[in-house]
Formats: C-alpha cells, sequence, structure tokens
C-alpha cells in the first residue's frame, strides 16, 4: 500500500513538473483574490502574480468612471504611457523572455482617461513576437 501511495505521489510530481515546461513558469489557469501587496511584487517587468489576479480585479472592482488618482491608490504608478497617447497608462501583467533582454510576449492592462483623468476604458493587450 505504501509503495502504491509513493508512486502516486512521484506521478503527480512529474505531471506537474511536465505541466511547468509546456506552459511556461506560470500557470494561467490559477486565478487569485486581487491583493495590493502582491500587485506590487515583481521588479524588471516582471510580476508573479498579475496574470493571476487580473480577472478578479477587472470582475470585481468598478474600474470605469473612478478618477487617475483612486487608480493609482488602487494599483500603484502605472509601469509606464502609451507613447502616442499621454492619456493611456497601462500596467504591465506578464512579460516572456527567452534568449536575450527582448521580450517575445507581453500582457498589458491599458487605461484610457478622459479630458478629466477619469478612466473612461480600459483593454487588456497581449503581443507576441512573430518567429
Amino acid at each position: 500500500m505504501k509503495k502504491l501511495k509513493f508512486i502516486g505521489v512521484a506521478h503527480l510530481v512529474n505531471m506537474c513538473i511536465a505541466s511547468l515546461l509546456l506552459n511556461g513558469c506560470t500557470n494561467h489557469s490559477v486565478q487569485i483574490k486581487f491583493n495590493r501587496t502582491q500587485w506590487d511584487d515583481g521588479d524588471i517587468e516582471i510580476y508573479p502574480y498579475r496574470d493571476a489576479m487580473l480577472n478578479n480585479l477587472l470582475k470585481n472592482y468598478h474600474l470605469k468612471g473612478i478618477s487617475y488618482r483612486q487608480l493609482t491608490k488602487l494599483l500603484g504608478e502605472p509601469n509606464r504611457w502609451e507613447n502616442v497617447n499621454i492619456d493611456s497608462p497601462y500596467y504591465v501583467i506578464n512579460t516572456h523572455y527567452v534568449n536575450d533582454i527582448d521580450p517575445v510576449y507581453t500582457k498589458t492592462l491599458t487605461f484610457f482617461l478622459n479630458k478629466d483623468s477619469v478612466v473612461a476604458d480600459y483593454k487588456v493587450k497581449e503581443w507576441k513576437k512573430n518567429d
């Protein structure tokens, strides 16, 4: 009976390792509740928890109609502003690198502010490098 349990655990570990290798280091199916401390956790545009929190954030927080001040209180300062639109701050959700410093995939949450600096809309944007 103990040998059977060991084989089951070993098989489960092997399946988890294979899943990580196939899906990268982020399990996109895992969803967690939005938490500002975890949202801020990360560096150099790699944030380990943001992708898992994104659906909860978009579903449970009323983002349209809030002021830029309320937005930064909730999410902190944006990573950047879109070059073409000074009224479009964005937050990096996920970035993947392979062999060098150029990313092969990025996912961002972009906000569109009206003339009164109120969130008029937002959009999740994804970009993949062409092979």
